[in-house]
């Protein structure tokens, strides 16, 4: 019999999904990571929109797939526990996979690949497998007062530019990073693969500091949360009284100072205006609020009655390490110079309702492939790389997809 999976987690990854690509298909469209955001914004429609996707999605996405992520840690090692196997020995084969994965999605598809931090962040989480469900929450929270503090002093760093004295150094900071963002416009935008691709490893190299300092420490607070909430059973609980004041507490609190954030935001030229950073700021606080929210909006989806649409849903949100890298396909075939070279061309109107478009079909594909097999096509390799020279047995390919009979926390190795 193939075991169940768990709704929430499933489809909390099918509405992450659809996030990251009207977040990321900024970095497509314009590579604006280090340069002159403010390309794509020509209209005040092109304002208004971006500030929804940005009050919305923007460190909402990463936050959920983090949170799923640490919920996985916990049901691999409660898998490896009812076998009777060794749990670090496939983890690590499952950390170098996604690093293996993320270094051809930078090189082939998109430079701001995140399954690179998740590899290496991901392996940290071995070092806290022994805690219980209350220190890793107390770690988590603590670590994500780092990533709050770390947003501040960008921001810090933002205002001093403002001063008189500083100009100079404003200038020149403006200038070298909008002369970065047409350079890499131009090799996006070659026909060549190679060039692009080179052009990808060069943004990835000079980003993965700036990445790593404004997400890095975020990832590893909600892998750990995520850990906590499962070895609590609140995540395969939907009716869990967590939920219901994520609902009613979290969400609003969330969702004011995203909106707040994505104003601020909107307002800037460049990402180092003070602007942009105290937007930015605001939503890196907000974020644990808004993901808490959402999470508790569909635990609420979970207790109704079933749809093919939540059924769809969540089949798909169980191949999302497929639809990620279909996204980067896709995108990388509408943008750069050896598809259709839309890069740098097209306003944010044009281009995120594009993202949107890639997302429906990234998950419609997914969708329609795990209702026919069990898992999606990279989730498959990937399982068998982690399994290689392993006997598998009848359930163990499948043991890390159970729903354990009681939500208590698993034995400790």
């Amino acid at each position: 019999m193939t075991p169940t999976r768990p709704l929430l987690p499933d489809l909390a990854r099918a509405f992450a999904l659809f996030g990251i690509a009207v977040v990321n298909v900024d970095f497509f469209a314009h590579a604006t990571t280090g340069g002159v955001i403010a390309a794509g914004w020509n209209t005040p429609g092109d304002r208004i929109l971006w500030c929804a996707v940005a009050s919305l999605f923007l460190l909402k996405s990463y936050s959920l797939f983090a949170l799923m992520f640490g919920f996985g840690f916990e049901q691999q090692r409660t898998a490896s526990a009812a076998e009777g196997a060794g749990f670090v020995g496939r983890y690590v084969r499952r950390m170098t996979g996604l690093l293996v994965l993320g270094a051809l999605n930078v090189l082939l598809l998109f430079y701001g690949d995140i399954l690179i931090v998740y590899g290496l962040v991901g392996s940290v989480l071995l070092l806290f497998r022994n805690l219980g469900p209350q220190a890793l929450r107390r770690w988590a929270i603590g670590l994500y007062a780092l990533q709050i503090v770390a947003a501040l002093l960008f921001a810090l760093v933002a205002a001093f530019l403002l001063l008189p004295e500083a100009a100079t150094m404003r200038d020149e900071v403006v200038a070298e990073s909008g002369q970065d963002t047409a350079n890499r416009v131009a090799g996006f935008a070659a026909v060549n693969p190679l060039t692009v691709a080179a052009t990808r490893l060069d943004a990835w190299t000079s980003d993965i500091v700036w990445v790593l300092s404004l997400q890095g420490i975020g990832v590893l607070a909600f892998m750990l949360y995520g850990m906590s909430l499962a070895r609590r059973g609140v995540l395969l609980d939907p009716a869990a009284p967590r939920w219901s004041r994520a609902r009613r507490i979290d969400l609003p609190i969330g969702l004011l100072l995203a909106v707040a954030g994505g104003v601020l935001m909107v307002q800037s030229r460049h990402e180092l205006d003070f602007s942009f950073m105290a937007g930015f700021a605001l939503a890196i606080v907000g974020s644990p609020f808004t993901t808490m929210g959402y999470l508790g909006v569909i635990a609420a989806w979970t207790q109704r009655t079933e749809s093919p649409l939540r059924t769809f849903l969540s089949r798909a949100g169980g191949g999302s390490l497929t639809a990620y890298l279909l996204q980067g396909l896709l995108m990388s075939l509408i943008f750069s110079g050896y598809g259709l070279g839309l890069v740098g061309t097209l306003s944010a109107t044009a281009y995120i309702p594009i993202a949107a478009a890639v997302a429906v079909a990234s998950l419609a594909f997914v969708g329609w492939w795990r209702g026919r097999h069990r898992a999606g096509p990279v989730e498959d390799l990937l399982r068998r790389w982690v399994y290689l020279g392993q006997r598998r047995g009848a359930k163990t390919p499948d043991a890390e997809l159970a729903v354990p009979s009681t939500p208590a926390e698993p034995p400790r190795p």
